[in-house]
């Protein structure tokens, strides 16, 4: 009865217990009953640089409870909780319960053992968070891997009923497969893409995380007014990304005006963001409005969201900065130092505009502030994603043509992280040749790159089956590597930026 007491007090007032009053800590060896622990409220403490293989979702089941690794200082002795292999793909489950701390873990969605049930991905998250109740929520210096995510679930999905989350100082390496299947598991048919990091609660904080891979947005604000998204790193390195960070979600929790479909983003701040469509296809880096995502969005408007100060790079970019349906926006201060090309879907027998840094309907803004480098376009701007559709090959993968800058950094992209070099000008020329005439996935460039005496002599056999399971070492070689030379002695958290560009070093040899 007093838990029952507590935890009403808690959904009604928001409150949360003192630090002191947590609960009681139980250091856990691998093997060991890990829910039993949660179930009698302590807090799970795990055994530094330890693995701890989980059948079943972990769930938190009182409020204040935390998962994290004993006198974790550095990723290296983070503990591991990976998936086992089967059907399951919710690793950790903290909804409706308010103050629950994730911290220091490594924790790997393990997508390559996932068995689904005639290849289709479940369409849940990885980490489930939020939900009425479940306030204050934090999530901060984790490693997230290989979600099993589909169709849209994020990594870190946060939903709708709560409040006041904190996502802070995490890397979310690989969300789901693309369109094209890069990144899809040997028992995975199409759709699976992901998101990496997503809200639907009101006042969330997104601060300082590094989400590289995730093939349906890499940050995902679903009304959720109030909240901020700053500070984040986000790249396309070998999968493609629907959208960098989007603001595109009609959510009918937040409706302002049922019959206009006016929806409620006021206080919504995204500010000094970096996006990086390095080795693969960004389709839109910011799109403002549901309009530009999808033709059954373009009578939708969201109201209310300040957009400054974020950068677009990378020569494998799309569409940049799009504003589509929005009203009493402020988006100002956003740069593109990114090469665009390609073109999306568009509507049936009516392509858009061509891929640019800065377009906007000038007809469906409202009073929205734009800085002057946006451009009007000329024909539409309405679903600029290349996601659907035929023609498609046998495991229902898109058959896409690149653009011609697209075509060349993907090349690019792919010599360097599996050779760590540049391809020389015989080696582009013949693998943009075949990627356009073939409409190949990049991941059949990188399996042929792997089998290469050259990739054997450095990395020895490798099995074809296991590239994103090599990716991921190699990713997180560079983390560990990395980390101790530059920050191994300061207690703060590096800056996302900072730690995606020495990681890409390392794994890719590129500044």
């Amino acid at each position: 009865m007093h838990q029952f007491i507590r935890r009403l007090l808690l959904i009604l007032f928001g409150l949360t217990l003192p630090q002191n009053a947590r609960g009681i800590d139980t250091l856990v060896h691998p093997g060991e009953d890990l829910q039993a622990v949660l179930d009698r409220g302590d807090n799970l403490l795990l055994q530094p640089s330890q693995t701890y293989s989980v059948t079943q979702t972990l769930r938190f089941k009182t409020a204040n409870q935390s998962i994290t690794t004993h006198n974790a200082s550095t990723p290296e002795t983070f503990a591991t909780l990976r998936l086992a292999p089967g059907e399951t793909s919710i690793l950790i489950d903290g909804n409706q319960q308010a103050g629950i701390i994730l911290e220091r873990v490594i924790l790997d969605g393990n997508r390559i053992d996932m068995q689904p049930l005639e290849g289709k991905m479940p369409d849940l998250p990885l980490i489930s968070l939020g939900k009425p109740g479940g306030i204050r929520q934090e999530i901060r210096q984790c490693v997230v891997l290989n979600s099993r995510s589909a169709g849209g679930w994020a990594a870190i999905h946060i939903h709708e009923g709560a409040r006041a989350l904190r996502v802070e100082d995490n890397i979310v390496f690989g969300s789901g497969a693309d369109a094209r299947g890069n990144g899809r598991a040997p028992k995975e048919r199409a759709f699976g893409w992901g998101d990496g990091i997503s809200t639907a609660s009101p006042e969330t904080v997104i601060r300082n995380n590094v989400v590289i891979d995730a093939t349906d947005e890499g940050i995902m604000i679903q009304g959720a007014p109030g909240t901020l998204v700053e500070n984040n790193m986000v790249a396309a390195i070998s999968r493609e990304m629907l959208g960098g960070i989007a603001l595109i979600d009609p959510s009918q929790y937040y409706v302002l005006d049922k019959k206009t479909r006016r929806h409620d983003y006021r206080k919504v701040i995204v500010r000094n963001n970096h996006i990086d469509a390095r080795g693969a296809r960004i389709h839109i880096a910011l799109p403002m409005g549901g309009p530009c995502w999808h033709q059954n969005l373009k009578d939708t408007t969201l109201v209310g969201a300040t957009i400054e100060n974020n950068t677009l790079t990378g020569e494998a970019a799309a569409y940049g900065f799009v504003a589509n349906g929005i009203d009493d926006f402020t988006i100002q201060g956003n740069v593109s130092r990114a090469a665009h090309s390609g073109m999306g879907d568009g509507l049936w027998q009516n392509p858009p505009d061509p891929a640019a840094p800065f377009l906007f309907d000038p007809n469906r803004i409202g009073n929205s502030r734009l800085q002057t480098e946006f451009q009007p376009a000329q024909r539409h701007v309405i679903h600029l994603i290349r996601a659907f559709g035929k023609p498609t090959n046998p495991l229902g993968y898109r058959l896409l043509s690149y653009g011609q800058a697209e075509c060349q950094a993907v090349i690019r992209g792919a010599y360097q992280e599996m050779l760590g070099r540049q391809p020389t000008s015989e080696e582009a020329t013949f693998w943009y040749s075949r990627l356009q005439q073939e409409n190949l996935a990049v991941d059949d460039l990188r399996r042929s790159l792997l089998i290469s005496p050259e990739f054997v002599r450095h990395h020895s056999h490798v099995n074809p089956d296991h590239l994103h399971a090599w990716r991921t070492r190699l990713w997180m070689r560079a983390l560990k590597d990395e980390w101790q030379k530059m920050w191994y002695t300061k207690d703060t958290w590096p800056k996302a930026i900072d730690l995606y560009k020495v990681m890409r070093q390392t794994a890719m040899g590129v500044p």
